[in-house]
């Protein structure tokens, strides 16, 4: 047997960028795993922090109406809103999304394009979507042409600048994630006349404050220490 080559930097990086998140979730969700492992989450506990995120951003923000969960899945946080709609690019994952939780406004829809008219939406929740999104520009635009004026968005997304993914990315190589770094994200929001409200992240020593309020945190540390961050907006 010939030594074996290793592909060159380009191939690994176009091998890197073949992967089909589509197939990937479409099959996860019909593997026979816990609900938090078929939503893509590594443990119980990943899931009821992100839960927490929503609830506390719901309970300081909300004021009724219409509410966007973009990316919804099998309807993780459906039953925190009563007039609730949810889109998702797995049909499987909707029909199980109407079944346990009784919600029918659910339909097929990538992020890049929604199917609803100008400030349809008093809320929206993207939980960890926006690092499968590749054109982030047309993510938040179309955020923000749905959300109503003085209205609030929770985005909740990996942080690729933290300790723990530096870590992993050595350790494994590149991630096939198309991350956006915190600065990004903050930016994508501020041009857009978006008021930062809420900031923090997750996997940090502050985490048990979620079972209280929402905190802000030092967008330094978060950056270093949380694997990943939350941000609330509002729509002027």
């Amino acid at each position: 047997m010939g030594e074996e080559i290793n592909p060159p930097d380009e191939e690994k990086e176009n091998n890197r960028r073949k992967i089909d998140w589509k197939s990937f979730f479409q099959n996860l969700y019909l593997q026979n795993y816990e609900p938090f492992r078929r939503s893509g989450y590594g443990s119980e506990l990943a899931l009821l922090l992100r839960k927490l995120v929503v609830k506390k951003a719901k309970e300081k923000f909300y004021r009724g109406g219409k509410t966007l969960d973009i990316g919804c899945g099998i309807g993780n946080f459906a039953d925190y809103f009563q007039d609730y709609f949810g889109i998702d690019i797995i049909k499987s994952a909707l029909k199980e999304l109407k079944s346990k939780h009784q919600k029918n406004n659910v339909l097929v829809s990538d992020a890049e394009n929604l199917p609803f008219k100008k400030e349809s939406f008093s809320f929206i929740i993207a939980v960890e979507v926006l690092q499968y999104i590749k054109d982030k520009e047309k993510f938040f635009d179309e955020i923000f042409r749905v959300m109503k004026t003085n209205s609030y968005a929770v985005i909740i997304t990996q942080n690729p600048d933290s300790i723990i993914w530096r870590i992993r990315q050595k350790r494994r190589g590149q991630s096939p994630l198309e991350f956006v770094d915190i600065h990004k994200t903050i930016e994508n929001i501020k041009k857009r006349r978006g008021i930062i409200v809420s900031f923090g992240g997750l996997y940090t020593p502050f985490d048990p404050l979620l079972f209280f309020f929402l905190p802000n945190h030092n967008k330094k540390f978060v950056e270093i220490f949380a694997k990943t961050f939350w941000v609330v907006f509002k729509k002027q």
